[in-house]
Order: C-alpha cells, then sequence, then structure tokens
C-alpha cells in the first residue's frame, strides 16, 4: 500500500493529459471549474483505468451534468490506485464508498470523498478473494461483500467455497472495521449482490465458476458449473431462496433491484450458445418466479454471450444492459418482457438508472471502455453522449 497516496486527487482537466485523444475544450471547461458556494455530491461512482495503465476510483456529481446548462459546471474527484477495483458502494449516511477489487484481489478500499481521505483498507483472509461487490446495510452499520475461499484436496485439485462476508462499521474514527462473519453462499463463484427492499435479506449472483489465484480468472470446472440467484438472510446466513437458469452454461453474474423488489439478472454463456438462448431474465417478486426475457435470435447474437451491467428502473418500468463484446447496449421493456431496442456503443461498460430532473423521468446512465458517459432516454430509446472522459471506464457504476 506504500504507493496508494488517498490525497492525490486529479482534476479532470489535469486528466486530460494523460490521454493522446483530443478532447473538446468546451466541453472540459464545462466539467473542471467548481460551482461557487455548490453542495457538492457524490453521484456517480466508477471505477477507471488511463491508458498508460494507471488505475482510478471516480466520484461525480451528476446533477449539473444532466442539467445540460454550461453556465453550470461540474467536477470529479479522482484517486489514484494501484490496484484495478470492480463494483463500488456508497455508504447510507456518511461520504464514504467502498471500491471492491476484482477477482482475484484482496482489497477493499473505504475512502471519505468529502474530506478526500482514506477512510481504511480492508484486506481478505488468507487464501481468499473478493469477487469486485458489495453492499452496505440500510443503517449503514455492515458492508457485505462477496468472497472466495480457496485450497487444494489430497489430489492437488482446486476447491472453493462462495462467502458472503459482514464487515461491521465502526461507529467512532479509532476503532477499527471488523469482519464479524462469512456465510457460504450456497455456490460457488459469488458476484454482484443487492440489500432487499426490506433490508433484512441480500440478493446474490452465484456465478457457478470455479477459479484459482494460481490459474488466473480461468474456470476450472466447464461444463460442470453450478450458477444460481440466491437469497440469504443478512443476518443468519440462512439460503431463503435460489433459481437457477434453464442452461446450465449460464453463469449469472449480475443483477439489479426495483423498488418493487423485482430483480434483472445478466447471464454470460459459457462456450458458444445456441442461437437463441437469452442472455437476461426477470425475477418478478409478486409471483416470485424468475422467467427469460423475450428477443429475436439475431438480437441474442448482437450481445455476444456476455453481458457485463444490468440496471433497472425504481418503477420496473425498463431494463438496461451493456455487452461490451458485442458493442450493444440494450434496452427492455419489462411490462413485455421484450427487447425494445439495441443501440450501439462501442465497449459499452456500467449503466445505472437514474432520475432526470429536466426530464421527469426515469433513465440510464451509462459508460463505455471509450470514455464516453452518456444518457438513454428510454421514451425515445436513444443514446446522448455527456462526457468523453481520457480513460477507459470499469464495467459498472453506482449511484
Amino acid at each position: 500500500m506504500a504507493d496508494f497516496n488517498p490525497q492525490r486527487r486529479y482534476w479532470l482537466g489535469r486528466l486530460a493529459t494523460l490521454t493522446t485523444s483530443a478532447l473538446s475544450a468546451p466541453l472540459w471547461a464545462h466539467l473542471t471549474t467548481e460551482t461557487p458556494g455548490a453542495s457538492w455530491q457524490a453521484s456517480l461512482l466508477s471505477a477507471a483505468t488511463d491508458a498508460q495503465g494507471q488505475h482510478y476510483l471516480v466520484a461525480m456529481d451528476t446533477r449539473l451534468l444532466l442539467q445540460n446548462q454550461p453556465h453550470l459546471p461540474t467536477q470529479a474527484r479522482v484517486y489514484a490506485s494501484p490496484t484495478r477495483m470492480h463494483g463500488a458502494a456508497l455508504h447510507p449516511q456518511r461520504p464514504w464508498a467502498a471500491f471492491v477489487a476484482r477477482r482475484p484481489g484482496t482489497q477493499t478500499y473505504i475512502w471519505d470523498w468529502q474530506q478526500e481521505s482514506l477512510v481504511t483498507t480492508l484486506t481478505t483472509p488468507e487464501q481468499g478473494h473478493f469477487y469486485g461487490h458489495g453492499v452496505f446495510s440500510a443503517d449503514g452499520r455492515f458492508l457485505y461483500s462477496c468472497e472466495n475461499t480457496y485450497h487444494q484436496d489430497a489430489l492437488g485439485n482446486a476447491q472453493a467455497q462462495g462467502l458472503l462476508s459482514c464487515y461491521q462499521v465502526p461507529e467512532a474514527p479509532e476503532q477499527t472495521w471488523q469482519r464479524v462473519s462469512a456465510w457460504p453462499t450456497a455456490g460457488i463463484g459469488p458476484h454482484e449482490l443487492k440489500l432487499s427492499v426490506d433490508g433484512e435479506s441480500l440478493w446474490i449472483a452465484n456465478g457457478g465458476l470455479l477459479t484459482h489465484p494460481d490459474y488466473g480468472r480461468v474456470a476450472l470446472n466447464l461444463p460442470h458449473i453450478d450458477s444460481a440467484l440466491v437469497q440469504l438472510n443478512r443476518h443468519t446466513g440462512e439460503v431463503l431462496a435460489a433459481y437457477r437458469p434453464q442452461d446450465p452454461l449460464l453463469s449469472l453474474r449480475h443483477l439489479d433491484q426495483s423498488a418493487h423488489g423485482d430483480i434483472l439478472v445478466g447471464y454470460q454463456y459459457q462456450g458458444t450458445p445456441p442461437a437463441n438462448t437469452p442472455l437476461l431474465a426477470y425475477y418478478q417478486a409478486a409471483s416470485g418466479t424468475l422467467t427469460a426475457l423475450q428477443a429475436s435470435a439475431t438480437q441474442w447474437q448482437a450481445l455476444a454471450a456476455y453481458i457485463a451491467s444490468v440496471a433497472i428502473t425504481p418503477d420496473s418500468r425498463w431494463g438496461c444492459a451493456t455487452a461490451p463484446r458485442g458493442h450493444q447496449v440494450s434496452l427492455w421493456d419489462l411490462s413485455q418482457g421484450r427487447c425494445h431496442a439495441l443501440l450501439p456503443l462501442q465497449d459499452a461498460a456500467g449503466v445505472r438508472a437514474y432520475w432526470h430532473p429536466q426530464k421527469q423521468s426515469f433513465g440510464f446512465l451509462v459508460t463505455s471502455g471509450t470514455g464516453v458517459l452518456a444518457w438513454l432516454d428510454p421514451q425515445t430509446a436513444t443514446l446522448e453522449s455527456l462526457v468523453q472522459a481520457p480513460w477507459s471506464w470499469d464495467n459498472h457504476l453506482s449511484v
């Protein structure tokens, strides 16, 4: 951790020098001046990496950005990181963000975007690693993360167990964060997780892929994977529900939840999928069923068997998913259970549902590996570019 200086803060205008691509002067003028007296709020979080391989933690205030008024600039707060992070979680009360390392990383950074200081670094136990995602409890007292614990059996075969780990958030600055529990996730390869609407359980995407750091990111149990959407009691670790995809080669990696408790899930197919293999499914809380969404064979094939991030509007009306290998953003009409539109975006990455203050409606913020931050309007099925950043956004956004 000696190379990680949490006091290093870069304005976006300074970061423009980190890339050789030409950037629009008016655009960056819009982003690099702080509004006098403005109350800055982190409303968008993402990890990022520049052309030189330097990793960053990024927090942006998107309120002024979406107003589309050049005289109302916004800013980003950006921290250099020695490790590539993946997903992030905002603390519900404090100005903190938890950035979790991607597999097989072993660290989570907790930093205060208001005070511009690192709060602490969490490290997994030996023979363990994070899976890139975490979530705080509604009262902010606990941070939950998906982890892997691994070993080799007597025959030298790699073995692993997915864990839901719970870290207690200290009440006083002088106190330390404690890993107070770790429960099996009823599977292996747990990835993204969400707190249930009532705050008492967690929904987890068990990817079903056996991995071991000695073998990098290679899946060791193909074709025998066991992926599932699992619900665990956050107090006891009890398995409350489990739903599996129809095709055993679908690895459930990503999910998002509406205010009604409905869940959109995204799959990654392990191999070459048949033409009509669904890559997204929709869990409806009222019926307790997980149903594959509908699209044409051409639309499924355009997604290139890989969903990187998903989002659902709080009213359960619209869903969105990114497909970086297919260079597509897919928009889903969840009332019909069908694909509404495919929108091309080179190396599409993160997506989150967001309320647009001027349009007075929900839509989606979408990022790409080419540095684009865009607005997707479901009503018109169009993408509007908001920012061209001097880095590659990682595959997840938190708002």
